[in-house]
Formats: C-alpha cells, sequence, structure tokens
C-alpha cells in the first residue's frame, strides 16, 4: 500500500473543510455584530482610506487585534472551537500523514526556521505537497532519510534533507532527484554514532550533555575529542553537582587556546573544540562551579514560571496557557501577572480556552492555541 492510499483512509474522516467561519459574530463588540462580508469589506475600506481597523482578518480565516481581550477572545473563540469539532482538525491530520511516511518510507519529517512556528494548517499543506512529490514523481529511492522543510535547500551534518518550505512541487523534486541519497543515509548512522559518544564523553566529565556548536559538529576535532574524552575516563571526584551543566564545544579558538573557555549565564560552559584535553579538564574544573550555580538559578526560575503558570491555569479555568519560545521570560511573567489582577473578569471569557502568551492577540486557523499579546488589555 502506498503513501497516498494509506493516508485516503484517515483523511476522508477528517472532512476536507477544515474552517467553516460563520457568517455573523455573536456576543462580541458591535462591530463583530455585522455579517463577516461586511466587516471585510468595511475593513478593506478603512485600509483604503488609510484608517487602521480594530480587527484585520487574515489568509485562512487568521484574526489579528490590537484591542481588548474583551473584544478579540470571543471571535477567536468561536474560530477556535469551529475548527476543532473537525474531528481533530489539521494537527490530526499532520500526525497521520508523520506517521504514514514513517511506516511507508521510514522517512521522519521535521520543520524548522519559520515553519516551526506556522500553524498546524500551513505544516499540513507543506506535508501535502511532500506527498504529492514521492508518489506522483516516482521517488521511490527516496526512503529511510530525515526530510525537513524549513528556510531554504540543503543538508546538515545530521544528514537531514532540507527542502524549502516556498518552493513548489517541481523545485522539491528536482532537488530530492539531484541528491545523493546513500550519502545521506550514512550521515545519519554516523550522527546516531556521535550522539553516543557525547553521551559518553558527558558521563566521563561528569556534566548532565556535550552538545556541539553545528560549525564545531562538522570539524574532524569534535569526533576524535568525543573519543578522547570517553576513553580518558572519569575526570575525578566531586562532580555530581554538575548534572545540570552542559559542555558547549564551539568552533576552534584560532590559538586563543583556555581564553575562549567562558560561562554563559546559563549552566552552559562554552569553549574551542580544538583546545587540547588537558585543558577542556581544566576548563571544566574551573568554571564547573559557576555554571552548576546559574543552571540551579536557571532550574529555580522556570520552576517559578511553572508553578506561576499552574496558578494562571487553576484561576482562570483555562484548558492550558504555553508561551511562545521567542518570548522572553520577563514578559511570560509580566503577563501571567496581569491575568491572574484581573482573572475575575476575564475568567467568564478564558473559561476552557487553550492560550498562548505572544507578542500581539492573534488566532490562526490550526494552531492549538490563540495568542495573546503579553502586555495585553483586558
Amino acid at each position: 500500500m502506498d503513501i497516498l492510499t494509506w493516508h485516503s483512509t484517515v483523511r476522508p474522516r477528517l472532512g476536507s473543510n477544515l474552517l467553516f467561519p460563520c457568517s455573523q459574530q455573536s456576543c462580541c463588540a458591535q462591530n463583530r455584530a455585522l455579517a463577516e462580508a461586511t466587516h471585510k469589506a468595511l475593513n478593506r475600506l478603512f485600509s483604503e482610506c488609510g484608517i487602521a481597523s480594530h480587527d484585520d482578518e487574515g489568509e485562512g480565516g487568521a484574526i489579528s487585534h490590537t484591542v481588548s481581550l474583551r473584544e478579540f477572545i470571543p471571535a477567536a473563540a468561536e474560530r477556535f472551537h469551529a475548527a476543532a469539532t473537525q474531528h481533530g482538525g489539521p494537527r490530526y491530520e499532520l500526525s497521520a500523514l508523520r506517521a504514514a511516511l514513517q511506516m511507508t518510507r521510514h522517512i521522519s519529517l521535521v520543520f524548522g526556521g519559520a515553519m516551526t512556528r506556522a500553524s498546524s494548517l500551513e505544516q499540513l499543506e507543506a506535508g501535502r505537497q511532500l506527498l504529492h512529490v514521492l508518489e506522483q514523481d516516482c521517488l521511490a529511492e527516496v526512503v529511510g532519510v530525515q526530510i525537513g522543510i524549513g528556510d531554504g535547500y540543503g543538508s546538515d551534518a545530521s544528514g537531514a534533507l532540507w527542502l524549502w518550505s516556498e518552493g513548489d512541487a517541481p523545485s522539491w523534486a528536482k532537488f530530492l532527484q539531484g541528491t545523493d541519497l546513500e550519502w545521506h543515509r550514512t550521515q545519519r548512522a554516523k550522527a546516531a554514532a556521535l550522539r553516543s559518544r557525547e553521551q559518553a564523553a558527558a558521563k566521563a566529565l561528569g556534566v548532565g550533555m556535550v552538545l556541539g556548536h553545528p560549525a564545531a559538529v562538522s570539524t574532524p576535532q569534535y569526533e576524535r575529542l568525543m573519543n578522547d574524552i570517553a576513553d580518558a575516563g572519569p575526570a575525578g571526584s566531586g562532580q555530581a553537582m554538575l548534572q545540570k551543566v552542559v559542555l558547549r564545544l564551539e568552533p576552534g579558538s584560532g590559538g586563543g587556546g583556555a581564553s575562549g573557555c567562558r560561562t554563559d549565564g546559563l549552566g552552559k560552559i562554552c569553549l574551542p573544540v580544538d583546545l587540547p584535553l588537558p585543558d577542556i579538564l581544566a576548563c571544566v574544573k574551573q568554571l564547573g562551579p559557576t555554571a552548576a550555580r546559574e543552571a540551579d538559578a536557571l532550574a529555580k526560575e522556570e520552576a517559578d514560571i511553572a508553578t506561576l503558570r499552574r496558578q494562571v491555569e487553576r484561576a482562570l479555568k483555562l484548558r492550558l496557557l504555553s508561551r511562545d519560545p521567542d518570548l522572553p521570560t520577563h514578559k511570560f511573567r509580566a503577563a501571567c501577572l496581569r491575568l491572574l489582577q484581573h482573572s475575575a473578569a476575564l475568567m467568564p471569557l478564558l473559561d476552557g480556552l487553550p492560550l498562548r502568551v505572544t507578542e500581539v492577540n492573534s488566532f490562526v486557523p490550526g494552531r492549538s492555541a490563540i495568542d495573546i499579546a503579553w502586555n495585553f488589555t483586558p
């Protein structure tokens, strides 16, 4: 059974119309009582006249606001619930698509760059295009690899193949046809072996993890260093305190020697990959206590934020409260405190919803949560 045949057993149950915007928004501000077509037309008219609209509706039914949650949430919640009733929606179908690729071709599908922040609907459309390319362009030899969809064409040190998210199907097919797939499969095997050596090196040093900057991992020194550290055995006693510390190897020092060693303030010891092993051991011994304190402070901050998040979820009866990975911690904390401050007024509005704190209020069909600005107006 090919991918499309397997996948077609799932898609009919999902329904082809993932979104069905209502023609009228209820329980909203006055402008939301307008018929949707009229509302769009007015927004276009305002835009042409140079007047800023309080509510913009984008491609695919996306809506975004710079106004208060009381004006924004009712419309966004209505759209969210409408999409959620579609037998699991695009997230469910995307999961099925990934499973189909894995089962039929041993291909793991990942997303990178801007696509990591895209909605499930956008990721699903990209995945469908990949299915079309693999089946319709007769690329039967494309098996046993990792394929990423991101910001451009190419490959990485792990052997993953990267397709440009804005490329069309013929461009994807041309790229895959011109790729040395055996080399990529070999790279994936090497990357798995290297991860095993990184774990052995971390155990020998007594740190929680060893990882490398992509530019460092691609150098011959990196693999040799992992072997040397692992073969050297335990670096000494008193290393239990370093279990939260990460050793990060960066591109060569250019002759800077041990002066390139430092902590990053977040529990990582950063040092050049071409540093001799004795100097690496000395850096870990010297900087380990500082990095451990930084790691403990970071862990405490994350635990405090997690406690605050759960407090907000309980107070407002949210299904889930999450955070945009690009949003600084202090902004997320400020949003949580603001939600608690206005919990009595906002709870009836937000009850049962999944929210994600980010820079602006927005809802994009296919996403698993409604975005609210960290500095929202109640």
